[in-house]
């Protein structure tokens, strides 16, 4: 069924653009990459001091996500237009995976080390500290228009834009902390964990780039992603054990809007 419809739907653009032609002209590719994030998503601003983290896993009234390098892999369908030479239809679809900035990592990497030298040092045994902060993963659909032009034999250059919607999804933040206090006889296991689990959240996204094509399966382009604006939000949880009894609160949690946008460097490869 949904093979007929996509049959359908292209016989129907190909009758619409191509004047009646019934002449096909479909381009499918796949493409991996790197990306580099720009504005606010980039920006973390972190010092190595008590609540230095100023990103939005870190505090509610931040918009910097302290968004790294990336990778990133995806597919493209382009439709040829008739109509116009060299115009098609294009459906991208696209999944970005960001690393934490370095700034970032180098924040976890001293709090981590503050806070066991912190408990260390006023007698506690057996110290263990996870601070764990969220990647991002962002999934744009994007439909739009390209345009290539042939320059010499075998090559030929690109340009192309669209908009859809972007799925945007952090993974888990976690900080947590375990020891144990001697007493006179024996001594006391403590333990306490904050989680964060994010929802999946949906806006407006769009995409410029351009390239060039090498002979019919190669190509390597440069696009811009603004993926729209994303607010945090999902559940959380407080557990904390202490001498083998358990408590746990579990909360809702609402933070800023972020605004996932990043260059994006694409090797593609055409059937």
């Amino acid at each position: 069924m949904k093979k007929f419809i996509f049959n359908t739907l292209i016989l129907f653009l190909l009758s619409v653009f191509g004047g009646g032609s019934v002449v096909a002209q479909v381009d499918f590719s796949l493409h991996l990459g790197g990306s580099m994030p720009l504005g606010s998503y980039a920006s973390s601003q972190c010092v190595h001091e008590v609540g230095g983290g100023n990103v939005a896993w870190n505090t509610e009234s931040s918009n910097q996500a302290g968004a790294g390098l990336g990778i990133g892999l995806g597919w493209k369908v382009r439709i040829n237009m008739p109509v116009v030479k060299g115009l098609g239809i294009i459906i991208t679809g696209d999944y970005h995976y960001s690393y934490p900035s370095r700034d970032v990592k180098d924040y976890v990497a001293w709090k981590n080390t503050y806070d066991n030298n912190i408990f260390t040092s006023a007698g506690m045994s057996g110290v263990e500290t996870i601070f764990e902060v969220p990647s991002y993963r962002n999934i744009p659909i994007i439909l739009g228009f390209d345009y290539e032009r042939t320059i010499a034999k075998g090559i030929s250059v690109y340009g192309e834009i669209g908009a859809g919607l972007n799925f945007f999804k952090p993974t888990r933040f976690e900080s947590s902390i375990s020891y144990t206090t001697p007493t006179a006889d024996s001594y006391i296991y403590q333990e306490y964990m904050t989680t964060m689990n994010y929802e999946t959240t949906t806006s407006f996204a769009f995409q410029i780039g351009a390239g060039i094509k090498l002979s019919k399966y190669f190509s390597l382009g440069l696009h811009y992603y603004n993926l729209g604006y994303q607010r945090l939000k999902g559940n959380g949880s407080i557990t904390s054990m202490y001498d083998d009894v358990y408590n746990a609160d579990r909360i809702g949690f609402q933070g800023e809007t972020l605004n996932p946008s990043m260059l994006v460097l694409k090797a593609g490869y055409h059937f």
